[in-house]
């Protein structure tokens, strides 16, 4: 039966019970729009200006609306940008600027309109993701958990991270990866580049302070974190007892805190175990001296350990960046040369143990010395790279000719940490440098970079610069100072944000030697001093500054004014010395590894 409609009365059940079914409805609406809309904002962090480049400011390039397999579906030069996009999906948004940086957000599942803006903490939060899970790509194949939640957690431990730095001594939650990621991240924005995926590998993290515990998931680093690492760097000094010791300062003011005899000394990321070298006259006799390398646990009761062989003159030891290994330079003794000769120094690598000891370099001629040519020639003052694949080196050998002239070999090597593939990264002849003043510095954290000091061709004075290590010598070196003064030994910040040296610029007056050489850091891009440690006239002669980093907590002594926290409140002048020679008007920090034994700090030998 057909039914009439034109009553405007439903189906009875008999209609609906029929042969035909019940008659055809249209469709009910969809409740979900075809597409939702992105909308936000580009904004590009305060960063410095990295040399003479001229960044950042050189404006928006464009923002890429991208998938999770990073396939570019649009894009937007409005740095107020607007997409209309699929639901039920996440994207990657990535802001690019002329300057040559680019920095990300990862949208959460778009289900309603968002705003997304694209920031320096969306960046970082994606870098976590990527460092933390290791994936080919943001897709849920290649993730551990949902995208969400992984966001959810990058986002937590980035809010983390923001309350530490506004507040370092009572904001613990914050991780040292996460931070490690941070400086990594502004470290190449200020360069005028991005972070690459392939750099948040477990290597770079590491060099950056982000530790040896390894890559942690994100839950992991919320519900266990280990405190992010402060700058810190060591030094040698000739203390007003006539002796050589060695500390380690923060770079706010001048809070010292000894460490032992000895000299070149150079800590293992944290503060738990230093590495230096003897300190006694024998140790520097020219002609038959033998010095050591010796290890010390920090807070341990214990002996140092002597590493080195008994029959190598060895100095200037180097952690690997692993801990693993150590490297130094050395000398096998031989009494038997004349005076004016020498066995040249060469480098040798060893576990952290001592056990393995292998020359990875073989300069065998004996070296030539007259009037002021200093006996230290051969493989000098070695640096690992951050991968602890290579390291960096001072040739430098001058040898006499039959005639009677001399020849200087003066360069900067790279060879690998196993002995093979030596390169020449700079030849001081070519480059036209004072003879004996090429010195090594050290490795930028990305291991792109390293710093050296020299004196440059017409010039009196020794500069620090710096060149990348992927360039043949004869291009680009880039002077950080430029002055009418002496600058040694540079060595860099594990952020990349900061380099340290020492120089006479000041014109001040050691106890000790004729002129004082302080220690000055400056900001790595930009070049300005950010921290003066001079002054230094009535605690005795500082020198070679060396980067570490290590957790610290402040705590007063003798009195000092302290807050509500118990932390010394820091005037920013040092106050430790006295008329009266007092070794207790002062405030200092206190290293966790180095005070778990209890060690008395309150050294007299500092005074």
């Amino acid at each position: 039966m057909i039914n009439d409609l034109g009553d405007n009365e439903p189906p009875s059940e008999d209609d609906q019970d029929s042969p035909f079914g019940p008659p055809d409805r249209p469709e009910e609406p969809s409740v979900t729009p075809s597409y939702f809309t992105i909308t936000g904002n580009a904004i590009l962090p305060d960063l410095s200006v990295r040399y003479e480049n001229g960044l950042p400011g050189a404006g928006l390039y464009a923002v890429y609306l991208s998938d999770l397999s990073f396939n570019e579906l649009a894009n937007d030069t409005d740095p107020s940008f607007s997409f209309s996009v699929e639901p039920n999906n996440a994207y990657v948004l990535t802001a690019y600027y002329y300057g040559g940086q680019a920095i990300a957000a990862v949208t959460p599942t778009v289900t309603s309109d968002i705003v997304q803006d694209i920031t320096i903490d969306t960046e970082v939060a994606m870098n976590l993701i990527m460092a933390t899970e290791q994936p080919d790509d943001l897709e849920p194949t290649s993730l551990s958990r949902p995208l969400d939640d992984l966001l959810a957690d990058a986002n937590q431990e980035v809010t983390y991270l923001n309350a530490f730095y506004d507040d370092r001594n009572n904001n613990r939650n914050a991780d040292r990866i996460a931070d490690a990621v941070y400086s990594l991240t502004m470290d190449q924005l200020n360069q005028g580049g991005s972070v690459s995926f392939q750099e948040l590998d477990e290597a770079t993290i590491r060099a950056y302070g982000g530790g040896l515990e390894g890559i942690r998931s994100l839950s992991e680093i919320l519900s266990d974190p280990k405190p992010p690492l402060n700058p810190h760097f060591t030094f040698t000094r000739y203390n007003s007892e006539n002796e050589m010791d060695f500390g380690m300062s923060d770079l706010d003011t001048k809070r010292w805190d000894y460490l032992g005899m000895g000299l070149f000394p150079h800590i293992t990321t944290g503060g738990t175990a230093v590495v230096y070298c003897t300190s006694t006259g024998e140790a520097w006799d020219a002609t038959r001296g033998v010095g050591g390398v010796y290890k010390r646990v920090l807070g341990s009761t214990e002996d140092p350990i002597l590493l080195s062989p008994t029959n190598i003159d060895a100095t200037w030891p180097s952690w690997s960046p692993d801990e693993t290994k150590i490297a130094f330079m050395g000398r096998y003794t031989d009494v038997d040369l004349e005076m004016k000769y020498r066995q040249p120094y060469n480098i040798f690598v060893m576990y952290a143990d001592g056990s393995a000891l292998k020359q990875i370099t073989h300069y065998t001629e004996p070296i030539y010395i007259h009037r002021n040519l200093s006996y230290i020639q051969g493989a000098l003052n070695p640096s690992w790279s951050p991968d602890c694949l290579e390291i960096l080196f001072t040739k430098f050998i001058v040898t006499e000719n039959p005639d009677g002239t001399v020849t200087y070999e003066e360069s900067l090597e790279i060879i690998n940490a196993d002995g093979t593939s030596q390169r020449t990264l700079i030849d001081a002849i070519t480059q036209g440098f004072g003879q004996g003043s090429l010195e090594t510095g050290s490795w930028s954290p990305d291991g792109n970079r390293i710093l050296f000091c020299a004196q440059p061709a017409d010039q009196d004075d020794t500069e620090v610069m710096v060149i990348a290590t992927d360039l043949e010598q004869d291009d680009f070196i880039y002077y950080l100072t430029s002055n009418e003064a002496e600058d040694w030994f540079a060595s860099w910040s594990y952020d990349g944000r900061f380099i340290i040296f020492q120089s006479d610029r000041e014109g001040e007056k050691g106890t000790l030697w004729e002129d004082l050489m302080p220690f000055y850091v400056i900001n790595s891009y930009t070049k300005e001093v950010v921290a003066d440690l001079g002054d230094f006239t009535n605690a005795g002669t500082y020198a070679i500054p060396r980067f570490t980093a290590t957790e610290a907590v402040f705590s007063a002594v003798g009195g000092v004014e302290t807050d509500q926290y118990g932390n010394a409140i820091v005037s920013g002048s040092d106050d430790r010395y006295t008329d009266s020679h007092s070794s207790y008007n002062y405030y200092r920090e206190i290293i966790p590894a180095a005070n778990s034994a209890g060690i008395d700090f309150s050294c007299s030998s500092w005074w």
